[in-house]
């Protein structure tokens, strides 16, 4: 019948078959795996993986602060041009207030017919070219030299 002594002095031949010097209780540290290696071979081996594990240790650092530093130029770069974006905004807001004011103060008091809100009413030129071409394309006989240049006949293009 197999004992407990027996079981550790196995694991000791198989795992170290020179340390012939151990005890119980180091059996037992060994079995439990605290018992250190001792040869000069398992030291020195233990000291090449720790100084691996520092040198990938590094890499892992250095690759986490470059990743860093990448993550915060991107993010200083959105913040500027997040920054230049609503100094862009308020100039254009300033504008606006200033063209409402216009609009609704300025012009309606000194004379209704040339207020600016009367003149931004009237339909653009694209908008005046349209609505010729909607006549036009209803009555071509009407098309003089003069207006045939400059009407666009959009009756067969797609609309949007």
């Amino acid at each position: 019948k197999r004992t407990l002594a027996d079981d550790l002095k196995e694991i000791v031949q198989v795992t170290h078959p020179k340390a012939r010097h151990l005890n119980g209780w180091h059996l037992e540290r060994l079995a439990l795996g605290e018992y250190g290696d001792q040869t000069p071979q398992d030291i020195s081996r233990a000291v090449k993986d720790i100084q691996r594990d520092i040198r990938s240790s590094k890499a892992l650092v250095t690759a986490m602060l470059e990743r860093e530093k990448v993550w915060n130029d991107r993010r200083d770069a959105f913040s500027a041009a997040k920054r230049q974006q609503q100094a862009a905004m308020a100039v254009e807001l300033t504008i606006a207030k200033e063209i409402v004011h216009k609009m609704h103060v300025v012009g309606e008091l000194d004379s209704p017919e040339e207020a600016l809100a009367a003149i931004l009413a009237q339909p653009a030129p694209v908008e005046a070219r349209l609505l010729e071409s909607a006549i036009i394309a209803h009555d071509p006989a009407s098309i003089t030299d003069d207006e045939a240049n400059h009407v666009i006949d959009l009756s067969h293009s797609p609309s949007i």
